[in-house]
């Protein structure tokens, strides 16, 4: 959580010297784990697309007041980046998926096409009210 002592931490820093001090020490974090040696490329190669897009966001918003350190931005997280496996996560979204697993079960285990048939639109039918709830959560503001 970022509250106002980070903020008066970063205040008049370059926002640019921000970004490289945090990758680099991530980077150099990511070096020492044991499983560096199989997955550091990957790693390392995602923390420098992290910084690529941080510096162009940070350029973009020079203006801002956020970047001018007003201290009341309100700066907030599109909803429309929220991941799929995180809005899954959601108390709301595990009554679907609950049904979805139910569904899978009754077909494993059916005797005839009639539990097959009920069985495969009840699972059609848990997967559709998941994609109207992930697009619920991503067009809130």
């Amino acid at each position: 959580m970022i509250g106002m002592q980070t903020i008066r931490a970063v205040e008049g820093r370059d926002v640019a010297d921000l970004i490289n001090m945090l990758c680099d020490k991530r980077k150099a974090w990511l070096q020492t784990l044991m499983a560096a040696n199989t997955f550091g490329v990957d790693w390392t190669a995602r923390v420098d697309r992290v910084r690529s897009r941080a510096l162009a966001l940070a350029a973009e918003n020079k203006d801002s007041p956020a970047a001018a350190g007003s201290g009341n931005a309100t700066a907030k997280a599109r909803q429309s980046d929220t991941s799929v496996t995180s809005i899954l996560t959601k108390p709301e979204a595990l009554g679907s998926l609950g049904s979805v697993a139910t569904g899978l079960a009754a077909i494993a285990t059916g005797r005839g096409p009639v539990q097959y048939a009920l069985a495969a639109v009840m699972i059609l039918f848990a997967l559709v009210g998941v994609w109207y709830f992930i697009r619920r959560v991503r067009s809130e503001p």
